[in-house]
């Protein structure tokens, strides 16, 4: 009998730690309470389920290399049914600044990592200014155009520190595109089991 690798050891047990840390979140949370869970919930989910996994078969079967786009349009246009334009236009605008930062950072990083370092440089700066009275918006706003006015010089002298095609939203296989199907189902199912736009806040 051939010895476990110590890699696969590593990923299992993660695995278990990951499912029990889920199964704890589950109960300590209550997140059985939420609307998905009841009669009504239930019945939009499965309803979702239906029509989701009804185009999505459709374009993994016709042009699965076009999954991500597509996704990424759907999305942005059920994020701006659900709750206007104002809110995911601040995030794209807070990525964006992120992006930037990184880029700053971190030289030739790609797109993710640049974000990524980004992101962890905007959340220490926020953290920092929560102890002074400049938590407004258009504070925020202004602090965050900086590293926009610095790519724009950046593009504009050809010297962004970036990989091209590093961040690539079409996909060659059709394993690819389904793992992505998947992804994107999880995490915009649980909002199926919802009220309605009507009693929306």
């Amino acid at each position: 009998m051939t010895a476990m690798p110590r890699g696969a050891k590593i990923a299992l047990s993660a695995l278990a730690a990951l499912s029990a840390i889920t199964v704890y979140a589950f109960f300590h949370e209550h997140l059985f309470s939420l609307p998905l869970w009841t009669p009504t919930g239930l019945e939009r989910f499965l309803i979702f389920s239906g029509v989701y996994w009804a185009v999505a078969g459709i374009v993994l079967l016709a042009a699965p290399r076009w999954i991500g786009v597509i996704a990424i349009g759907c999305a942005t246009a059920y994020i701006v049914w659900w709750c206007g334009p104002a809110a995911p236009a601040a995030a794209l605008y807070f990525l964006g600044a992120c992006f930037c930062l990184g880029t700053i950072v971190t030289r030739r990083s790609d797109v993710p990592t640049a974000i990524l370092v980004g992101l962890a440089g905007w959340i220490f700066a926020i953290f920092v200014a929560l102890h002074f009275r400049v938590n407004t918006r258009g504070a925020y706003a202004v602090a965050m155009a900086i590293p926009y006015l610095w790519a724009v010089r950046s593009w504009r002298e050809r010297t962004l520190p970036v990989r091209s095609g590093a961040f690539r939203f079409l996909y060659k296989s059709r394993a690819e595109a389904s793992a992505l199907a998947l992804l994107v189902f999880l995490l915009f199912g649980p909002f199926a089991g919802r009220a309605e736009a009507g009693n929306r806040r």
